[in-house]
């Protein structure tokens, strides 16, 4: 993708999401922007980056991509510049919000089939069916419908709509805790989230799936992703139980057993954790308080479940050439960040804030 750009649409991308990175950093550590600009220049941001890196193969692809990217500009910033204007008339939307609010919807379709596939598309499209046909639909489902334009202003323009709670959460909270990771990952942490779970339990009964889910744990701290945590830690640790004895069809199961915890292991719990502060009105830290011991309650029960299997088929591991404590001893530093942010945001300072923070 990326490297099929032109070098000058390169440059646009490099650009824009340099841009983005230090829009949010800057609104995070010294003074967020008024709500239209926060949400607005995060999506539309976002619209451009993704026309330009899932981007057609033919000619007359590539000049319809640029025809919908020019469109996206054009609707959210109409929500941008106008939204006092949009907010003062609710209920009573001009033609002209609704052919843009219809835009908006069509082109988010769009972007979710080039990035989650052809399902979403579907899933999407009988959603709006319902939508404007639900007065068709059996008894216990049905309701009176709504008309297509009024239906997009709906998605479009409301507050849980497009530019809704999602938006500001993934603005305020997501972007900066990727970054975070992001630099986390580049500076040798996962390496020492795997050698570390590796010679503390890496030759006991079971090892191999023990490191698994010791890894995904620590490695899910900073992801909050079960799709990164398994791609990251399971390309180490599915052929090492495989060779220690595993049943392929068992270890391909536990990387993402254990993965998954990663969506509610604190700090960085995913879009979840944000999203019920966003929603509860309560603060992060105390969402992070109150899932430490879930999630902790759930790595142990994959742990002790790796542990029967293997005493089952008698699989053990092997001991390494360093100690956990050694490992511990030279490598702590790169557990510092995650304190760093975890005291942070128990302080009563922002996520994004502390994210900043836990960066430098």
């Amino acid at each position: 993708m990326f490297e099929k750009m032109h070098k000058i649409e390169q440059v646009i991308f490099d650009i824009l999401a340099v841009f983005l990175v230090l829009f949010y950093s800057y609104s995070a550590v010294f003074e967020p922007a008024a709500t239209q600009y926060h949400r607005g220049i995060y999506i539309i941001v976002t619209y451009v980056l993704v026309f330009m890196l899932y981007r057609s193969k033919s000619l007359w692809g590539r000049i319809i991509d640029y025809l919908l990217l020019i469109l996206s500009v054009i609707s959210i910033g109409y929500w941008i510049y106008n939204f006092e204007a949009i907010n003062y008339r609710a209920g009573a939307e001009t033609e002209l919000d609704q052919w843009i609010a219809m835009i908006g919807v069509l082109i988010g379709v769009e972007l979710a089939r080039r990035v989650v596939g052809t399902v979403f598309v579907v899933v999407g499209a009988i959603m709006l069916l319902y939508g404007v046909y639900g007065e068709y639909a059996p008894e216990i489902i049905s309701h009176a419908g709504d008309t297509f334009p009024e239906l997009c202003t709906s998605i479009f323009y409301k507050s849980d709509g497009v530019f809704g709670i999602m938006a500001n959460v993934l603005a305020t909270y997501i972007l900066l805790f990727v970054i975070f990771g992001a630099f986390l990952e580049k500076s040798g942490a996962q390496r020492f989230f795997i050698d570390f779970p590796l010679a503390a339990v890496g030759h006991k009964i079971g090892g191999p799936g023990k490191v698994a889910v010791v890894a995904s744990g620590l490695f899910g701290s900073i992801s909050g992703s079960a799709i990164a945590n398994t791609v990251s830690t399971g390309a180490f640790t599915i052929p090492m139980m495989k060779k220690a004895g595993f049943k392929p069809h068992i270890a391909g199961a536990v990387e993402p057993a254990a993965s998954i915890g990663g969506m509610f292991m604190p700090p960085i719990m995913g879009a979840g954790g944000f999203i019920m502060a966003e929603l509860t009105g309560l603060p992060y830290s105390q969402i992070m308080l109150v899932a430490i011991f879930p999630a902790l309650m759930y790595f142990f029960s994959v742990f002790m479940m790796v542990h029967y299997e293997a005493k089952k088929n008698n699989i053990v591991g092997e001991k390494t050439e360093v100690g956990a404590l050694e490992i511990l001893r030279k490598e702590w530093f790169y557990i510092l960040p995650l304190v760093i942010i975890t005291i942070l945001m128990l302080m009563g300072y922002s996520p994004g804030y502390s994210a900043i923070l836990g960066i430098v």
